[in-house]
């Protein structure tokens, strides 16, 4: 019996390769999303230390002043961050859409591998057969002289 090779093998590797690629990209993605998150959460870390204790009987308008600067500039980071989050998550959804269209070309060159193996298997049994055929044409005609 001969073996089966496929005529698309290297296509549907490259296939595979450009769909780990995107999954990699996805996950990197996800993990600067994490980052930031976490980048967030440090900064409201730091402004609720930042607040003035209000048990403090004298505060100089100096110092109210210097933390509603520093608490506004961690709110504006905050805000920065949180655009910069949007856009990775835009992006990120472009590259899910990108690894659907990926996963689908896979499946097509793995649905058409399958059909070719379905096919030459059929041949290979064909042929098998023509030849079981043949070998008992010729018993026959032996058997009968």
């Amino acid at each position: 019996m001969a073996k089966f090779t496929y005529k698309y093998e290297s296509i549907t590797r490259i296939k595979e390769t450009l769909q780990k690629k995107v999954q990699k990209e996805v996950s990197s993605i996800d993990l600067e999303i994490e980052k930031l998150y976490e980048e967030i959460d440090n900064i409201i870390e730091e402004i609720n230390k930042s607040i003035i204790d209000p048990t403090k009987k004298r505060i100089s308008a100096r110092d109210l002043q210097f933390a509603k600067n520093y608490i506004k500039e961690l709110n504006d980071n905050i805000n920065r961050i949180e655009g910069e989050i949007e856009k990775l998550k835009i992006k990120r959804q472009e590259k899910i859409q990108e690894l659907i269209k990926k996963s689908k070309e896979a499946k097509i060159f793995n649905t058409l591998k399958d059909i070719h193996h379905e096919n030459f298997n059929i041949e290979e049994k064909r042929k098998e057969m023509i030849d079981l055929d043949e070998i008992a044409t010729q018993k026959f005609t032996r058997a009968k002289k």
